[in-house]
């Protein structure tokens, strides 16, 4: 009989052992791992982006380049109560402006580059009148680029909605369909010019990674 008991004791207190060695492992186990948002596949979209996210860019620009993005803004635009966002990044080679449309179908445009007015060779004046008109052209680099529309709108930096910055600006659509040219007016009649090179871009060519950065 008092070896039967001996017997029971030895068993129950190596249950026990080994319930107190599984329970320091997973303790530790879960201090080791990283702390970081889980995010469900459906969620990374370019929609959901914050500051400190992060996305691939396939197939940009002319040369079909391959960027790795790194998300350091999102900005608002207000056009009469018509409004969408902008993603500035950071890459290998420079910013890169994502201007993100959310309608009936998800529009979406990247800016290639940034000019100056002089370097559009186009006047003011030549601007005026197409605002008045309502139609006109210019041409860029040996391609067409017809008026689209024009307006005056706001931008929220950082989708701060206490710092307004009004503009106006002049779009203009490849007739080729494989661009746009905005012309933006910052600061009233006297205000500087400011031309954005852009081309249109699929879902299919981003793939976001993170949406925002990590504690």
């Amino acid at each position: 009989m008092e070896f039967l008991l001996v017997i029971i004791v030895i068993v129950a207190a190596l249950v026990t052992i080994n319930i107190m060695r599984s329970k320091k492992t997973n303790d530790q186990g879960a201090a080791d791992t990283p702390k970081h948002t889980r995010y469900k596949p459906d969620d990374l979209r370019i929609e959901n982006m914050q500051p400190g996210g992060f996305y691939a860019l396939r197939a940009y620009g002319p040369n079909m380049t391959d960027l790795d993005v790194q998300v350091t803004g999102r900005h608002r635009y207000d056009e009469h109560g018509y409004e969408w966002f902008e993603i500035e990044g950071e890459t290998e080679i420079g910013r890169v402006w994502l201007t993100v449309i959310e309608d009936d179908d998800t529009e979406m445009t990247v800016t290639l580059r940034k000019i100056s007015l002089a370097q559009l060779d186009i006047s003011r004046k030549k601007l005026a009148k197409i605002d008045d008109k309502e139609e006109g052209e210019i041409t860029f680099e040996g391609k067409r680029y017809v008026y689209e529309d024009s307006g005056d709108c706001l931008f929220f930096r950082d989708g701060d909605r206490n710092r307004a910055e009004e503009f106006y600006y002049w779009d203009f659509e490849a007739t080729d369909g494989s661009g746009s040219v905005t012309v933006e007016r910052w600061g009233g009649d006297g205000g500087d010019y400011e031309v954005h090179i852009s081309q249109p871009i699929s879902e299919s060519q981003i793939t976001v990674y993170a949406l925002r950065g990590e504690a």
